[in-house]
């Protein structure tokens, strides 16, 4: 057995069936331990996730754990999509190896507890090679904002998709790597993520906001507050440095967009 395969079956271990739905779950003591972080703040990005409520019924589950006290303390486990959407704030080649590790070890439990049956025939319709390459091209954008190597992120999108080989993905796997992917670039931060940014740092921020007050006069501070809220902080000094990029791609997307509504309006009317 290889170094990697025995990596898997350790996490397989951590990974357990839940008694009532038979669904594979992580504890977040297990996820503050492999990821190098204190328990509490682990609680504390779950509870700062904005997910819908259904969301979270169906994949975090409240609860407790005896101490080396003897003592009662919370905790969750979460599902392989709960689990996903947590680690997407995870930052660090380090993290990424550990998201890869995790998601493959809740394959290898999925795949245990899937019975057997005899594949129907299906139609299997691979992207043409365009597609294929605009998902490749949005993911070396991911990779820029997050400082991760392009292979780190193949590795992730094909855990996320089930997909051995991104190459030979169909529609279906391709809808879920678009989604995947969108969500890394537009990542919220924790609202306990450190270090903050600088007055410095935010240079980019003021100057996109400028540069919108130029070509849209009079909604500075209106947008400022829109950039927050997609941000989920309570103001731009909150911002998170390794969620700058992040805030700065979104700034220029929005930029984009509203100036060319207000071209595609003006020639409408011309």
């Amino acid at each position: 057995m290889t170094k990697k395969k025995n990596k898997i079956s350790a996490l397989k271990e951590l990974i357990v069936q839940n008694k009532a739905s038979g669904q594979p779950m992580v504890s977040s003591l297990v996820v503050a331990e492999h990821f190098k972080k204190q328990h509490k703040d682990v609680l504390k990005a779950i509870n700062n996730l904005d997910c819908p409520k259904e969301f979270n019924g169906r994949n975090f589950a409240p609860v407790e754990y005896l101490d080396s006290k003897g003592e009662a303390r919370p905790a969750v486990n979460m599902t392989r999509d709960g689990f996903s959407i947590l680690a997407m704030g995870f930052t660090g080649k380090k993290a990424m190896e550990w998201k890869v590790k995790f998601l493959e070890a809740f394959n290898a439990m999925e795949k245990q507890l899937t019975p057997h049956i005899v594949p129907t025939k299906f139609s299997y319709v691979p992207l043409k090679p365009e597609e294929l390459r605009g998902i490749k091209g949005l993911m070396k954008y991911w990779c820029y904002l997050d400082g991760i190597t392009f292979n780190e992120a193949v590795a992730q999108v094909q855990t996320i998709t089930r997909c051995p080989n991104m190459d030979e993905m169909d529609y279906g796997a391709a809808k879920m790597a678009w989604d995947f992917v969108l969500a890394c670039i537009s990542r919220v931060p924790s609202k306990s993520a450190t270090p903050k940014c600088t007055e410095d740092d935010l240079a980019p921020v003021y100057g996109l906001l400028d540069y919108w007050e130029h070509w849209q006069k009079g909604a500075y501070a209106q947008r400022m507050e829109e950039m927050c809220k997609c941000m989920r902080i309570d103001s731009v000094q909150q911002l998170p440095e390794s969620c700058l990029p992040h805030a700065v791609s979104g700034l220029w997307m929005k930029i984009n967009i509203e100036i060319g509504r207000n071209d595609a309006l003006q020639e409408a009317r011309a």
